[in-house]
């Protein structure tokens, strides 16, 4: 993950924490989705991709014989079927932070944009702390803490537990590894 040394002089513990854990979700966000060249520096506990990494990506979620193994949106694990009622409330919920889907963009319940969503929710407690607005870090945290209980933690953990049963990818293995410890 991008180093925050340069600036961790000026920045609080808890800044330099929201900092790290909002690149973690940026990471976690593109890889999922196959975005290794934007996804930035991968974490030290994670092994080099190699030419295996986005085929077994794609057998992961994508396509594979038999049907993907892990199915990367949240109403399959929450509701046992795609856009469930937990897909209607997921939209409700970026709804009142002012996201829309416009259509066209997949389910709005897919494990990359859900990670992205809490890299921005992460993003406005990370400005509101180094701004010293208690109030809107309160806010953030608070809307964070929500969309966890509500949206991750109910299907998460699974996810991960059945992503480790179904590879023997390194990279993979320690990708589910990294995304169930931080959510913890």
């Amino acid at each position: 993950m991008e180093p925050v040394q340069r600036h961790s002089r000026s920045l609080s513990p808890e800044a330099v924490a929201l900092h790290e854990r909002s690149a973690l979700a940026r990471w976690l966000s593109g890889v999922l989705a196959g975005q290794y060249e934007t996804a930035g520096d991968t974490p030290p506990d994670v092994p080099n991709q190699d030419a295996r990494t986005e085929t077994e990506r794609v057998r992961l979620f994508v396509n594979a014989p038999g049907g993907i193994p892990l199915p990367p949106y949240g109403s399959w694990w929450i509701d046992g079927k795609m856009m469930g009622p937990s897909s209607v409330e997921l939209a409700d919920f970026y709804r009142q932070d002012g996201l829309r889907n416009t259509g066209g963009g997949g389910p709005v319940d897919f494990l990359p944009a859900e990670l992205e969503f809490l890299h921005f929710l992460l993003q406005h407690q990370l400005a509101a702390v180094m701004t010293h607005q208690d109030d809107l870090a309160n806010h953030a945290r608070s809307r964070e803490c929500e969309f966890l209980d509500r949206f991750l933690l109910p299907w998460i953990p699974r996810f991960c537990a059945k992503g480790q049963e179904v590879t023997t990818d390194r990279f993979w293995l320690a990708v589910f590894n990294l995304l169930d410890r931080f959510l913890e």
